[in-house]
């Protein structure tokens, strides 16, 4: 990618919420996981362009081999600190805003300016 194609994306205006850990372990959740998903496109990418970790696929290979172990180490500390506290509505609520702060804005929503005209029935005499 061109150094000024980096310059003019938008950065993300609307982040979610991390004022407690329970929020950030949501958002981590959510970011954390995309490393696995990562692990998939990197394959794809090294079998339909060639690209690889170390030439233009580093941004999706995530942990590299250690990915999945990672992951799971993760998953047991987020598992440990959600029991103590013996609550998980509140990790879920901050994945999920992360889901939408993302899909916000990588997706933004164009809005119309055009405004309706107001329907008024002709009288019938």
């Amino acid at each position: 990618v061109a150094p000024h194609a980096l310059a003019e994306t938008p950065q993300c205006q609307a982040l979610p919420d991390l004022a407690t850990p329970l929020k950030l372990f949501g958002c981590l959740y959510v970011l954390e996981g995309a490393t696995l998903g990562g692990q998939i496109i990197t394959r794809h990418l090294h079998a339909s362009l060639g690209l690889t970790p170390q030439s233009g696929g580093s941004f999706f290979s995530g942990y590299g081999p250690h990915t999945g172990s990672r992951w799971k180490e993760f998953c047991a500390h987020l598992t440990a600190f959600a029991a103590q506290l013996d609550s998980d509505a509140e990790i879920v609520d901050s994945a999920n805003a992360t889901f939408d702060s993302l899909d916000r804005w990588l997706y933004p929503k164009t809005t119309t300016t055009i405004k309706p005209i107001p329907y008024e029935p002709a009288e019938h005499a």
